[in-house]
C-alpha cells in the first residue's frame, strides 16, 4: 500500500528502516537480511544465536520455530512507529507501473502467449534467461482481442497415445496466403505429437509439399537418432501422390490420413495450427508490419513455441526432443525498432547503422533477422541496438490498433512544447521520430555544429526551424 521509514522501540535502542514496504493485510514486520546488509547493519550468526547491529547498538532476537524474532514496544497513545509514509505512496505506484511494463514486454517477447505460460516457464525454470521478477496478470491486451478473437472453441479430440520422439508425426498444409517478400504462398506445418516440437516451411506452391516434407523426415532421424512410425495428413492431394507413397514405404513408415470434413480427427495439428497462426497475426498486428513479412512471423511464433511450456508438461518441446533447456537470451520482441551496424559505412560523417525492424532469429547463425524498409533482401546482424517499444508505424496499409481516436476532438499543438505536455504527447513524439527517420534514410539534412556552420556562412543566412504537426485519419503527422 506504500513504501516509507519506520522507527521501532526496543529494549536496545531505535531501530530505524528505511524503504520499507507496508502492507496493512501483513502483521507484523517481517526484515529482509539482504535489505539490512544494503542499510549498512552487520548481520552475526553463532550457536543458534541471530544478532544484527548498526552504529554500535547490538539487536539480539529470540528464536521460535525456526524464526527469529526481534520483540519492539507498541507506541503509546497517538503516537506511531509509522514514518513518512505518505509522501512515498507514488513509489508503489511506480513499482506497480514497472511490474506491469516488464509483464508486458515479457508477453509481447514470447508472441503473446498468456502470462500463465510465462509464469509456468519461471516456476519451472524450463528455460534460461527469463527474469526472477514476479510477472503481473494482463487485464487486456488490444492486440490479443483484436487478433485472437473466435468464433467458438474448437472441439476438444482425444490424445493419441505415444511413447517416444517420431511414433506420430502430423502434418497439415496451410494457405494460399497473399505474396511474400520472398515469394511464398503456403506454409506447411510439421509436428511431433511426443515432444510436441513444431516446424513451420514457407512454400511458393503446394507441390513443394512432398520434397520438403521428405527432406525434414530424412533430418528427423539424423538430428534425434528417432526412426518415424507413423505419418498422419489430411486428405490433401500435396501428400496423396506415388511419390510420397513409395517414399513411406522404403522407409518403413505408416500412413493415416483424417476422414474428410472431420478435422478434429487431425485436431492436434489443428490445434497447434490455431495457436502459432494466432500468434503470428498478433505479433504482426503489434508491430505494425506489413502483412508480406508473414512467412516470418510464422517461423518467429514457431521458435516461441517450441521453447514455451504447453498444457500439463514440465518440460518445454526444445528440451524434450534435444535434451537441454532452451535459452532465452536471444529473444526480443518482434518488430521492434533496431539500429543495425552498417560494416560498409565510407564517410566519416555517414550514417554507421541501418534502422530495421526485427522479425526473428537466425537459424544458421548466432544473430538476428531484420527488414529494412526499402530493401528486398532479409538482413542478418548481430551488432543491433534494440528499442523494443517503438515499431513500425509509417505503413498505410497496416491499421494501427488501439492508436485510432475516432469521433475525438483532438487538439493540434502550434508548437513543440504544447506538443510535449498535451494529453497526446505519446503519439506526437511517435510523429517526430518518424519525421526525423524518415529525413535520415533521405539524407535530407547533415548533422553540424553551430559553430562549424558559422565558419561556412554567417550567422544570419541561418535559418531557423519549427515543428508543424497535424492529425491524419489514421495517424498522427509532424
Amino acid at each position: 500500500n506504500a513504501i516509507g521509514t519506520i522507527e521501532l522501540h526496543t529494549s536496545y535502542g531505535l531501530l530505524r528502516l528505511n524503504n520499507v514496504l507496508y502492507c496493512r493485510n501483513i502483521p507484523g514486520v517481517i526484515l529482509s537480511l539482504g535489505h539490512l546488509l544494503k542499510e549498512n547493519f552487520s548481520v552475526f550468526f553463532s550457536n543458534n544465536l541471530f544478532t544484527i547491529s548498526n552504529s554500535n547498538i547490538k539487536f539480539n532476537t529470540i528464536r521460535k520455530d525456526d524464526r527469529w524474532f526481534i520483540p519492539f514496544h507498541l507506541p503509546f497513545k497517538n503516537d506511531t512507529y509509522i514514518r513518512s509514509f505518505s509522501s512515498n505512496i507514488s513509489a508503489v505506484a511506480s513499482l506497480n507501473d514497472s511490474l506491469d511494463t516488464d509483464s508486458m514486454l515479457w508477453h509481447r517477447r514470447i508472441g503473446h502467449l498468456s502470462i500463465r505460460q510465462l509464469k509456468n516457464m519461471q516456476k519451472s525454470n524450463a528455460v534460461l534467461n527469463i527474469p526472477h521478477t514476479p510477472f503481473r496478470d494482463i487485464k487486456l491486451c488490444h492486440d490479443c482481442s483484436v487478433a485472437k478473437s473466435q468464433h467458438r472453441p474448437v472441439k476438444a479430440a482425444s490424445r493419441d497415445l505415444v511413447n517416444n520422439p517420431g511414433d506420430l508425426i502430423v502434418a497439415d498444409l496451410m494457405g494460399p496466403y497473399e505474396l511474400s517478400l520472398n515469394n511464398k504462398k503456403y506454409i506447411l506445418m510439421i509436428q511431433d505429437a511426443f515432444s510436441r516440437v513444431v516446424v513451420a516451411i514457407p512454400l511458393s506452391d503446394k507441390t513443394e509439399a512432398k520434397s520438403y516434407f521428405m527432406n525434414w523426415i530424412k533430418q528427423f532421424l539424423n538430428v534425434t537418432n528417432h526412426r518415424i512410425r507413423t505419418i498422419r495428413t489430411d486428405n490433401g492431394t500435396e501428400f496423396k501422390n506415388t511419390l510420397f507413397n513409395d517414399f513411406l514405404v522404403q522407409n518403413g513408415i505408416a500412413r493415416e490420413y483424417s476422414m474428410p470434413y472431420e478435422h478434429h480427427q487431425n485436431g492436434r495439428i489443428e490445434r497447434t495450427n490455431r495457436t502459432i497462426s494466432e500468434m503470428a497475426r498478433t505479433s504482426l498486428l503489434a508491430a505494425r508490419l506489413p502483412s508480406f513479412l508473414w512467412p516470418w512471423a510464422f517461423r518467429h511464433s514457431v521458435w516461441i513455441y517450441n521453447r514455451s511450456l504447453h498444457a500439463d508438461n514440465v518440460k518445454t518441446p526444445f528440451e524434450i526432443l534435444g535434451k537441454k533447456r532452451p535459452d532465452m537470451f536471444l529473444l526480443r520482441v518482434f518488430g521492434a525498432k533496431s539500429f543495425l551496424y552498417n560494416h560498409k559505412f565510407k564517410k566519416d560523417f555517414s550514417p554507421r547503422a541501418l534502422i530495421g525492424y526485427h522479425i526473428g532469429i537466425s537459424e544458421d547463425s548466432k544473430g538476428w533477422l531484420f527488414w529494412v524498409p526499402g530493401k528486398k533482401e532479409i538482413i542478418k546482424s548481430a551488432s543491433v541496438t534494440f528499442d523494443e517499444f517503438t515499431f513500425y508505424a509509417n505503413n498505410k496499409d497496416v491499421r494501427q490498433i488501439g492508436s485510432i481516436q475516432s469521433g475525438l476532438q483532438i487538439s493540434i499543438p502550434s508548437t513543440y512544447k504544447e506538443a510535449i505536455i498535451s494529453a497526446n504527447k505519446t503519439d506526437w513524439i511517435q510523429a517526430i521520430n518518424e519525421e526525423i527517420d524518415s529525413m535520415r534514410t533521405e539524407s535530407v539534412f547533415t548533422p553540424v555544429t553551430l559553430n562549424s556552420a558559422l565558419k561556412e556562412v554567417p550567422h544570419e543566412s541561418i535559418l531557423g526551424t519549427r515543428w508543424i504537426f497535424t492529425k491524419k485519419p489514421e495517424r498522427f503527422k509532424a
